[in-house]
């Protein structure tokens, strides 16, 4: 990513997540429950599944940012392909902003793609 390009399309805070610098807590989870903690101040992790094979990381930002504070965006790639394999996440700075993002994003079909948008808040994988 160039810094013309980083200068154009985003915050300050995701220009230090792109470099490589986790903005939230493990998992974006407080307290390490599901999407965070109502009432705790934190961020709170959205996955975001169907994305197309071309995404990146601005689209996510275009898509949750007029939501509210979008502190970090990231794609699952393909390692050989560098190819977004149809998911990834999306920290947001407060609870009601991710509840109105995936109230309005899920089940949004993307221009040209004939899937929609799955989004939720982040849950655990594996025993807990």
């Amino acid at each position: 990513i160039n810094a013309e390009y980083m200068g154009t399309c985003c915050t300050p805070t995701m220009a230090k997540n792109w470099y490589g610098f986790d903005a939230g807590m493990p998992g974006g989870m407080p307290g390490g429950m599901p999407g965070g903690m109502p009432g705790v101040p934190g961020e709170f992790t959205l996955f975001v599944y169907h994305l197309p094979q071309d995404a990146n990381e601005l689209l996510l930002y275009k898509l949750f940012s007029p939501f509210g504070a979008t502190s970090n965006v990231r794609l699952v790639r393909d390692s050989n392909t560098g190819m977004c394999k149809s998911f990834g996440f999306v920290t947001m700075r407060q609870l009601h902003e991710a509840q109105q993002a995936i109230a309005a994003l899920n089940g949004y079909n993307l221009p040209n793609t004939n899937k929609r948008l799955q989004v939720s808040f982040k849950t655990r994988k594996g025993p807990q």
